[in-house]
């Protein structure tokens, strides 16, 4: 080729080409996550993709992850990685490296990037007899310690996708072509092709080199899940979005606002889905997103109408990760609960806090409630109350209605009291567990408690308590996102006379629908 080249080209452009064989340049991408028998390892700076298409690794990360010694010698820009049976000699920007004493010429060089020493991942793995697999769905590269050889004892192998004949063919194996073992299931043996895939191989079509000694469990297992199906199912008003993958799924669910978003990230992952958008405008599901968020993670986007609380759950042993939406209602439905004004004999009643002139706490919640549901129903909201009046509903009652009518949110209105007269401000309560059935609506608990206490800081302009915590029984026994709100201190002489003003209440109930509002809507709901 050579003599061939020389005859055509000019002298110094040949000195060019030669140049260019060994000034292998890198051109930094994103990283490229690097596992060796399924672990992630970790690498910083992280690897990259050179410009001769070849993965770059930190060397000093690599060795620290094979077990192996690294050396520097600056004056000759030589990187000696060594262990009991081998060493691997490289050059900076030079394609020759030296494997104990055998030389062999690379198609890219190490490089120095950001004062980081960088060596082409393939070979020096390889040189320490691992295995290399190059994962292009999500851009992984997967180091395998093999458990040992074999060659292919048949002709035309089939080198299948999984273990039995069920699974389809990735390529042909030849009569007598070496094979690396990484475990096995059963007859089948995972095994990885030296330069390419892995896959599965019937045990009986091939012939172990020496005694390998006992075969582990396929590591085939410890790649992330692939995601092979998102899929809408509505039935008589019913809506469950289902996401199915191949190994048990590990997910974290975030909401999200302007529009409502319900976000499942699954990680680690990979996505073979053919398409990363279904129209849906189903129930409360405008469409669903999917996509490879970035190496480790698949993230699923739920478009939604409103913001809702769904139950979701893992099944088929983790596999399959259901979202549901139980009935959905054209209109959300609120029930707001007006504390206190329970009937508890033909004489008694329970009148919540009194002030110091006598203002009883069940009237001023009252008023409160029935601002906020005439302001929600102004704005589609369907409304329910759990009194208008006295009441027979203790507190499991009033949850209990609540769950019935399967609402969408649940508010209790309260005043607050204290034996410190000069106590004063608004606070708004959530219970939202860590653990039981409850701790899935944990955000949209802490959520709707936090904008209902925004809007009523912002209308009524009373010193700000927060949101609290709380075990009270209405939180814990309604089934959706729940709050009590204390509007004010009525123990407090000022803040009783601001809840006698038709104007002090009537902005606090606003201030209370509005929170509801862009709670189930979004900041872009929300009304001025």
């Amino acid at each position: 080729m050579w003599l061939i080249l020389r005859r055509h080209l000019s002298f110094p452009f040949l000195l060019l080409i030669v140049a260019l064989c060994y000034a292998c340049g890198a051109q930094a991408a994103a990283g490229v996550p690097v596992y060796l028998d399924g672990t992630l390892v970790a690498l910083d700076p992280p690897a990259f993709i050179d410009g001769r298409d070849r993965t770059q690794v930190p060397v000093r990360a690599l060795a620290t992850a094979l077990g192996k010694d690294v050396n520097w010698l600056k004056d000759t820009r030589e990187v000696v990685l060594s262990d009991a049976s081998s060493t691997v000699r490289l050059w900076i920007d030079r394609c020759e490296i030296l494997v104990d004493d055998r030389k062999v010429l690379l198609d890219t060089a190490p490089v120095i990037v950001g004062e980081r020493t960088f060596v082409p991942l393939r070979f020096v793995a390889e040189a320490f007899g691992l295995a290399v697999e190059w994962n292009a769905q999500n851009r992984s590269v997967y180091l395998w310690r093999p458990t040992g050889k074999a060659r292919v004892a048949a002709d035309d192998v089939n080198l299948r996708s999984g273990p039995g004949t069920a699974h389809p063919p990735l390529m042909t194996l030849r009569k007598g072509q070496e094979i690396l073992l990484l475990g096995a299931r059963g007859e089948w043996y995972h095994v990885l092709v030296p330069g390419g895939p892995s896959g599965w191989v019937a045990g009986w079509l091939l012939a172990l080199d020496g005694t390998p000694g006992a075969i582990p469990p396929s590591r085939d297992d410890l790649r992330p899940p692939l995601i092979t199906d998102v899929r809408v199912d509505a039935d008589a008003g019913q809506v469950r979005v289902t996401v199915t993958g191949t190994a048990p799924l590990s997910y974290k669910s975030t909401e999200l606002d302007d529009p409502p978003r319900l976000v499942l990230d699954f990680a680690p992952a990979v996505s073979g889905l053919g398409t990363n958008r279904l129209e849906v405008h189903t129930g409360p599901v405008v469409a669903v997103r999917s996509s490879q968020f970035d190496a480790q993670t698949v993230r699923v986007v739920l478009d939604l109408r409103r913001r809702t609380a769904p139950a979701i759950s893992l099944e088929d042993g983790g596999r399959s990760l259901k979202v549901d939406f139980g009935t959905w209602k054209d209109r959300p439905l609120v029930v707001l609960d007006p504390g206190h004004g329970e009937q508890i004999d033909s004489q008694r009643f329970d009148p919540g806090a009194v002030g110091p002139t006598g203002l009883q706490e069940h009237q001023v919640n009252l008023a409160v409630a029935q601002y906020a549901g005439r302001y929600l129903a102004q704005q589609g909201v369907a409304v329910v109350y759990t009194r208008t009046g006295l009441t027979n509903l203790g507190l499991e009652g009033r949850a209990a209605l609540a769950n019935s009518r399967e609402a969408d949110v649940f508010v209790s209105i309260h005043a607050n009291a204290a034996t410190r007269p000069e106590a004063q401000g608004t606070a708004t309560y959530c219970y939202a567990p860590n653990s039981g059935p409850l701790a899935a609506q944990k955000s949209l608990r802490l959520k709707l408690a936090g904008l209902i206490q925004e809007e009523l800081v912002r209308a009524l302009g009373r010193p700000d308590l927060g949101v609290k915590e709380a075990n009270f029984a209405v939180l814990r026994w309604t089934n959706m996102p729940s709050a009590l709100v204390e509007v004010a201190f009525i123990s407090n002489p000022e803040e009783e006379r601001l809840l006698r003003d038709p104007e002090f209440v009537r902005r606090a109930g606003e201030a209370v629908a509005k929170g509801i509002l862009r709670y189930l809507y979004g900041d872009v709901r929300r009304p001025a």
